[in-house]
């Protein structure tokens, strides 16, 4: 569980289980993600989409501009305005498009 399991118990209550043939999916991706040597970053009591905004917003504060390759709707929230510098973007893995912005 995440710390916001531990803080509200009924955190994601009305949201599906998941997919049963996802399960073992996560540690395939990780063996593959480390194969390529694609470095990896995991938080006990933190989702992903936690994860990827504290790296996103450290980003920023550093003066790196940030491109999210996700689905996740959760990350718009981090998107920054068209000509921001740094910036934040999001690309829609379905479409390869980026999402942008619309104030």
């Amino acid at each position: 569980p995440t710390f916001r399991h531990e803080m509200y118990k009924d955190y994601k209550a009305n949201r599906p289980e998941c997919p049963m043939d996802l399960i073992p999916q996560f540690d395939l991706i990780r063996l593959v993600a480390k194969a390529y040597g694609i470095q990896q970053l995991e938080a006990q009591g933190f989702e992903a989409d936690d994860v990827i905004a504290t790296l996103a917003t450290m980003a920023i504060q550093e003066g790196v501009d940030v491109n999210i390759l996700s689905g996740d709707k959760d990350l718009m929230q981090l998107i920054t305005p068209e000509h921001a510098v740094p910036s934040v973007h999001m690309i829609d893995p379905k479409e390869m498009a980026r999402t942008t912005y619309d104030g």
